[in-house]
């Protein structure tokens, strides 16, 4: 597995995987919320493992949420 480090913006990734999840959650009746403090600046990251690991933490949040 390659990692493909670059300068990552997290809030947007952030924002990306909530939007991906709102609606599923919505249909749960769980409510979604982010707030991100403004400046955050890039990480060294590669953006599309950031993001499955992100998906995976949500997926599994609403998949175990009563």
């Amino acid at each position: 597995m390659a990692i493909e480090a670059a300068p990552t913006d997290v809030a947007s990734i952030l924002r990306s995987t909530v939007e991906e999840f709102r609606l599923q959650a919505k249909e749960l009746g769980i409510e979604m919320s982010l707030d991100v403090a403004p400046g955050v600046p890039p990480v060294h990251a590669d953006t599309g493992r950031v993001a499955q690991v992100l998906s995976n933490l949500c997926g599994n949040a609403l998949k175990f949420t009563r």
